[in-house]
Parts: C-alpha cells; sequence; structure tokens
C-alpha cells in the first residue's frame, strides 16, 4: 500500500460510517413522519365540534348554577340551625337561673 491510500483509509472509513449514519437517520425521519401523520388523522377524527362545546358549556353552567343553589340552601339551614341552637341554650339558662 503506498503512503496516499494509508492517509485516505481514515477518511474513507468516516465517509461510509457517515453514509451509513444518513441512511439510518432518513429511516428515522420517515417513520417519525408516518407516526405524526397517523396521530393527525385520529386527532382529527376525535375532534370536538363547537356545538357539542357549547353544549358542554351550557350543561356546565347549568350545573354550577345548581351547586350554588345548593350551597346558598345548606348555608341558610346552617344558620337557622345555630340560631335554634343558641335559642335552646338561652332557654335552659334561664330555665336552670329561675327554676331552683
Amino acid at each position: 500500500m503506498n503512503d496516499d491510500n494509508r492517509e485516505n483509509a481514515p477518511d474513507h472509513d468516516i465517509i461510509i460510517e457517515l453514509r451509513t449514519e444518513v441512511k439510518g437517520m432518513r429511516a428515522d425521519l420517515k417513520s417519525f413522519s408516518d407516526d405524526t401523520k397517523e396521530r393527525l388523522i385520529r386527532v382529527e377524527e376525535n375532534k370536538l365540534d363547537k356545538q357539542t362545546f357549547t353544549d358542554f358549556l351550557l350543561d356546565d353552567k347549568a350545573r354550577d348554577l345548581d351547586k350554588e343553589r345548593r350551597i346558598r340552601f345548606l348555608e341558610r339551614w346552617s344558620w337557622a340551625a345555630w340560631g335554634v341552637v343558641g335559642f335552646i341554650e338561652f332557654a335552659l339558662i334561664l330555665y336552670v337561673t329561675f327554676h331552683r
């Protein structure tokens, strides 16, 4: 082997290795592209249309109003219950104090 071939041999090996890597990258990019297309197709099939979203918002608002109504009801009754408890305590204090 002459000196020129010895010097070019490592370069030749590097070029072959780079070519192999580039081929592998092309295959990876193609599979990535195909997977992305499939995912986009599935997203398009499962997307939410405007009417369904509007119905969802209206249902959600109705649920919120119902929750608010029930919370207000419980709040009023809890205050009323505390009032009754306070009245009974006051009546018991008066009974114990003056009934002796």
